[in-house]
């Protein structure tokens, strides 16, 4: 599948990835629907943000994006972006978003977070060798993400997702 225009507001996210609204009951079933799995090359692992001891080796995502994200994170390495600098703190996610009763676009498996501890939501980006690599902010803003760093009412320097005006 090509990838998916970036949609732009919920109900073109729903147009676009699917109406998830119809899965509540049923979580799973969400999940064999829409997403995909992809296995990292062993020289491509990840650690993982809550605990980096842990490697991480594939990712889930939508299947309309899960390839535009593994090449965005395989060409972070490529930019020699440090491991260290580079944790994964996760796509998928069934839940709302944060102060929110609205699902999240993790709900879809459209977004994800990279260096969470170190990229706290509502703090403004700096280039300060601890926040987000800005070759990693390129990498993805390129490819087409939109970055939480971008936010107008408040930071997410953390997260990226493959829509806007949500």
């Amino acid at each position: 599948m090509p990838t998916p225009v970036i949609p732009i507001g919920r109900e073109a996210v729903i147009a676009t990835f699917g109406d998830l609204r119809h899965y509540s009951d049923d979580k799973r079933a969400w999940e064999r629907k829409v997403l995909a799995m992809r296995k990292f090359e062993p020289r491509n692992y990840l650690r993982y943000a809550y605990d980096t001891s842990a490697t991480i080796t594939k990712i889930r995502a939508h299947f309309g994006v899960v390839d535009v994200l593994m090449q965005c994170l395989v060409d972070c390495q490529k930019a020699k972006v440090p491991l260290s600098r580079l944790k994964y703190g996760g796509c998928y996610a069934w839940r709302p978003s944060r102060g929110s009763t609205v699902l999240s676009l993790h709900s879809w498996g459209i977004a994800v977070d990279l260096e969470p501890g170190e990229n706290p939501l509502g703090k403004e980006w700096v280039d300060d060798g601890v926040m987000l690599d800005p070759r990693i902010i390129c990498i993805f803003k390129c490819a087409g993400w939109f970055w939480g760093g971008d936010f107008k009412s408040r930071p997410d320097p953390m997260h990226f997702q493959w829509a806007r005006g949500t």
